[in-house]
Order: structure tokens, then sequence, then C-alpha cells
């Protein structure tokens, strides 16, 4: 079984644009990216679905630890940018989930 531990974690989040919208919330999601870099992100990397439900688009990040994610969410929240980027990402985003992962190698 496995458990939390307080090293590496991947964060993987995966979108479901509005129909036709998939490339728009690429964009977006690059957009924030050095906000979310200078709040402890790390390894950004945007992936699109070449196959299954049509414009899932997924976001993955390294951090540090849990708890480095856990400190990254006000940081982020705190940039002038960051509520004018969210507000343009939710305008294309149908739903949305995330998952945590530890890196073990």
């Amino acid at each position: 079984i496995l458990s939390w531990s307080n090293e590496m974690i991947l964060t993987r989040t995966t979108f479901q644009a509005k129909y036709g919208q998939g490339d728009a919330l690429v964009t977006i999601l690059k957009e924030v990216q050095p906000i979310l870099t200078a709040a402890g992100a790390r390894g950004h990397r945007i992936l699109t679905a070449a196959s299954g439900q049509f414009f899932t688009v997924t976001q993955e990040m390294e951090f540090d630890s849990l708890t480095a994610y856990e400190e990254s969410i006000p940081k982020a929240f705190s940039d002038p940018g960051f509520g004018p980027w969210f507000a343009k990402m939710t305008a294309v985003v149908e739903s949305g989930a995330r998952d945590f992962l530890n890196i073990v190698d």
C-alpha cells in the first residue's frame, strides 16, 4: 500500500475544456506557468488527449513535497495576475480533477 510521504510529488490536473476550446485552454495554461513557478512549482508539462474524451487537457507540475504544494497555493493566489488569469481559464473549462502522485523514481 502506498502512503503519502513528504517526498517529491506530481500534481496532475485534468481539465475538460468546453467544446472547441482545447487550444485556447493550452494557451491559457502556458500563461500561468511563471506565476506557478514563482510559487514553487517546477517540471511543468501540458498534455492534450490523442484519444478518449474530446478537448481534454492535462497539466502536470512537480513539488518538493505535499507541504510545498499546499504552501504554493496562497502564493499563487496572491499574485496580481492570478485573478484575471483564473477568469480566462474558467471561461473555457467545463470541469476538472486533480491527482497527487508520489514520485518514486
